[in-house]
C-alpha cells in the first residue's frame, strides 16, 4: 500500500494542484485513515473514499489532509456545496497553501451551480496560487479557466499558451496533453469570435 503522498504524487486531485501537507498537528490515525481514502480515490471508490475521509474527519475535525481530500471527493460525486464548504474551511486554516486555492478557484470557475459560480472569486484565488508557484502549469490552466468564466478570452487564452508551455515542459502525460491542448483551442476560438465585437 502506498502512502497517500505517493498516491497524490501520481493522482492529480481534481487534475488540477496535485498535493498538500500534512497540517503540523496531524495525528499519526488520521493520516493513516486517509492514506486509505486516497487509494480509494485513486481506484475510483468515491464512496468507501467518502467513508474514510469522514472517519478521519471524526477523529480530527480540523485534518488539513482529510478536509482537502473530502473535498476533492465531494466534487468528483458532484456534491458541489459540501465540497466548497471543505475547501474554503481548509483554506481558511491554511491560507498559504496554494492546491487549495487552485482548486477551490477551479470549482468557482467551472462550476454551473449559480450559486457556487463566481469568475471574480475564482481569478483572485488563482492569481494568489501563482504568486506561489508561478511555473506550475496546474495554477496557469486554472487561471485560463478563470479568465475565460470571467468573459476576459484573450487573458484566458495567454493563460491557456503558457499552462500549456509549462505542460509541455514539464512532459506531463499524453492524456493530460490533450486537456491543455482543448483548452487552447477553446480559448482561441472564443478570443476570435469575441475579438469581432471590439
Amino acid at each position: 500500500i502506498q502512502s497517500w503522498r505517493e498516491v497524490l504524487a501520481d493522482y492529480p486531485v481534481l487534475e488540477r494542484a496535485p498535493k498538500v501537507q500534512p497540517g503540523p498537528n496531524e495525528k499519526l490515525e488520521v493520516l493513516t485513515i486517509s492514506d486509505m481514502a486516497y487509494q480509494h480515490m485513486k481506484a475510483g471508490g468515491y464512496e468507501d473514499s467518502l467513508r474514510s475521509f469522514n472517519k478521519a474527519l471524526s477523529l480530527d475535525p480540523d485534518s488539513k489532509v482529510a478536509l482537502f481530500g473530502r473535498g476533492t471527493v465531494y466534487l468528483k460525486l458532484g456534491r458541489e456545496q459540501e465540497a466548497v464548504a471543505d475547501l474554503e474551511k481548509v483554506r481558511a486554516m491554511y491560507p498559504k497553501e496554494y492546491a487549495i486555492k487552485n482548486n477551490l478557484s477551479f470549482v468557482y470557475a467551472t462550476s454551473q451551480d449559480p450559486a457556487i459560480r463566481n469568475p471574480d472569486r475564482a481569478l483572485e484565488l488563482a492569481q494568489e496560487a501563482l504568486l506561489m508557484v508561478p511555473e506550475s502549469y496546474h495554477v496557469w490552466h486554472t487561471v485560463s479557466e478563470a479568465h475565460f468564466a470571467a468573459g476576459r478570452y484573450d487573458k484566458s487564452l495567454r493563460a491557456a499558451q503558457e499552462a500549456l508551455r509549462l505542460a509541455r515542459t514539464f512532459r506531463i502525460s499524453p492524456a493530460q496533453l490533450v486537456e491543455y491542448e482543448q483548452q487552447l483551442t477553446k480559448c482561441r476560438e472564443a478570443a476570435g469570435v469575441f475579438s469581432t465585437f471590439n
